[in-house]
């Protein structure tokens, strides 16, 4: 049984013979019919296979684009941006401050830093 074949762009019918006589350009998954080629510039009097390729780039970073998810926010990615913050916050207070205590100063700062990774990754 034979696969039928659309034209990703325009979504006409592309025949068997036409796809094995090497009429229609493949990006990855899709199919592009010689009109809808001829439309995108990757045929010009031959081949220009420059603009095809920068167009077959182009559609793939806008199919990466629409395949990315976004993480939802969780009050533990939350609680870890505040503790990050704490953490600039208590490195600033370190460098001006001219105290004997600033090595207990930095290792809070590093305490609070693991506080924020362990909350980034608590979800993971």
């Amino acid at each position: 049984m034979e696969d039928i074949k659309i034209c990703s762009n325009c979504k006409k019918s592309i025949s068997e013979k036409e796809f094995r006589s090497g009429m229609v350009y493949q990006q990855g998954t899709k199919i592009i019919c010689v009109g809808c080629a001829r439309e995108l510039g990757a045929v010009k009097d031959g081949i220009d296979e420059h603009v095809f390729i920068l167009q077959s780039t182009l559609d793939n970073v806008r199919d990466i684009k629409r395949a990315l998810t976004y993480e939802k926010s969780t009050w533990v990615n939350i609680a870890g941006a505040v503790v990050q913050c704490l953490v600039f916050g208590v490195l600033i207070f370190a460098c001006v401050s001219n105290k004997e205590n600033t090595v207990s100063i930095l290792l809070l700062a590093l305490v609070f830093q693991v506080m924020a990774l362990t909350c980034f990754v608590v979800k993971k």
